[in-house]
């Protein structure tokens, strides 16, 4: 039989289609300044407003010569003090660049004296940088490598117009207060004035 009417069918409840999330997408993170200047090995040590002012003269320079900076040292302790003036005395340097002159001829007779007594080099730089500690003590810095007040670059690879590139970009930096072109090995080295310069420690 036939039965009229609908009444007995139940309409299914119509179904909502729940939004598939889309996944997170993290915001990207900002891009770090690009450096435009590497330290020659692990170890050199730069103070941060030193490390800043490198970093202005870097930018600079690459400004101008789309070349990059190396840095050949920093802060030193007064052990990394007397390799570096025992490396130029070994080569024939007259250390004419400190201004201590007195300081300087100490440091000087320190590296005679272990010579004529043929201590190898170990003993003699110990005993160069025993010197340079007892001048630390009287307040006497005979580089402001001591004082976080210097640092040094290669110049490998520079040509004139670079050289000159750099020493423009050096002297617009407003901490700098000399830039000095070395020998023995040839290098940049320019001294800064900033205003909490701590003398350092050097571990043993």
């Amino acid at each position: 039989l036939f039965i009229s009417g609908c009444a007995a069918q139940q309409q299914k409840p119509a179904q909502t289609s729940t939004p598939t999330a889309s996944p997170t997408q993290a915001a990207p993170s900002p891009t770090a300044a690009e450096k435009h200047f590497t330290k020659q090995t692990s170890g050199i040590t730069l103070s941060s407003d030193i490390e800043g002012k490198v970093g202005e003269i870097a930018n600079c320079y690459f400004n101008k010569t789309q070349k990059t900076l190396t840095v050949t040292s920093g802060t030193r302790g007064s052990t990394s003090q007397a390799q570096a003036m025992f490396d130029k005395l070994k080569l024939g340097d007259k250390l004419d660049i400190y201004r201590n002159k007195v300081a300087r001829d100490e440091i000087v007779k320190a590296y005679n004296d272990s010579k004529a007594a043929g201590k190898g080099e170990a003993e003699t730089v110990a005993g160069m940088a025993a010197v340079i500690d007892s001048q630390i003590s009287s307040g006497v810095y005979i580089s402001r490598h001591l004082i976080s007040g210097a640092v040094d670059f290669s110049q490998q690879g520079m040509v004139v117009t670079d050289k000159v590139a750099f020493e423009t970009c050096a002297n617009s930096v407003r901490a700098v207060t000399r830039v000095i072109e070395e020998g023995d090995p040839v290098h940049y080295h320019l001294e800064m004035e900033i205003v909490d310069s701590v003398a350092p420690t050097e571990s043993p």
